[in-house]
C-alpha cells in the first residue's frame, strides 16, 4: 500500500537481524535467522508479482492466495539490503537493487565499499537488477557544512574528488551496543 500512497516512490529496505535482543523479541532462533530471512526476502517479490501467490518452504507455508493491492512500480519496488558481512555484500550484489550501510565512519564506509567490490568480482550480478545503488548514513551527527560540499565528502571516502553520487536516503542507528552473534562477526 505504501508504494501506492507514495505514487511509486517506495523502496523496501531489509537486513537480517544480528542482535540477540531483536531476535528474542520476535522469538527467532539465532541459529536459524539467516535461513529464515533469506526465505522471507525471497518471497516478497513473488508476492508482488504472482497472482495467485503460494509458497512451500522450510519455514513458511502459504496456500494459494491473492496478495493485493499490487505495487505501482513494475515489476516491483526496489529492494535494498543492509548488512556489513561478506554474506550481506554477496546477497546485495546478487539479489538486490541496492545496499544500505548505516552508522558508518569514513573508514567503515571504505571497508564496506571494498567488501561490495569483492562480492561483485566473485559473483555475477543479474542484468535486470541494473547497477547496485549504494546509500550510506554516517555515524554520529551530520556535519551540515560538509553536507553542502559533496566533493569533499567523496574525497574523504574515495580519496579523490570524483566518484559515485548516491541518492540521499533517511536511515536509522543500528544500535551498535546490542550483543551480536559470534557467527556474524566472522561471516
Amino acid at each position: 500500500v505504501l508504494d501506492i500512497v507514495s505514487d511509486g516512490r517506495m523502496d523496501l529496505g531489509t537486513g537480517r537481524s544480528t542482535t540477540l535482543i531483536e531476535m528474542d523479541g520476535f522469538q527467532v532462533d539465532p541459529e536459524e535467522t539467516r535461513a529464515q530471512w533469506e526465505e522471507a526476502v525471497g518471497m516478497i517479490p513473488r508476492m508482488w508479482t504472482e497472482d495467485p501467490f503460494t509458497h512451500e518452504g522450510r519455514f513458511y507455508q502459504i496456500p494459494p492466495r491473492s496478495v493485493i493491492p499490487k505495487p505501482v512500480q513494475k515489476p516491483h519496488p526496489p529492494i535494498v539490503l543492509g548488512g556489513m558481512t561478506p554474506f550481506a555484500f554477496r546477497r546485495a550484489v546478487s539479489h538486490a537493487n541496492g545496499w544500505f550501510g548505516w552508522a558508518l565512519s569514513v573508514e567503515g564506509t571504505k571497508k564496506c565499499l571494498a567488501g561490495l567490490r569483492e562480492a561483485a568480482k566473485a559473483g555475477e550480478r543479474p542484468k535486470e537488477l541494473g547497477a547496485l545503488e549504494i546509500s550510506i548514513t554516517p555515524a554520529g551527527r551530520l556535519d551540515l557544512g560538509l553536507s553542502r560540499r559533496p566533493d569533499e565528502q567523496r574525497r574523504r571516502v574515495h580519496g579523490r574528488r570524483s566518484g559515485p553520487r548516491p541518492r540521499p536516503r533517511p536511515g536509522r542507528d543500528r544500535g551498535h551496543d546490542a550483543p551480536r552473534l559470534e557467527a556474524d562477526r566472522r561471516a
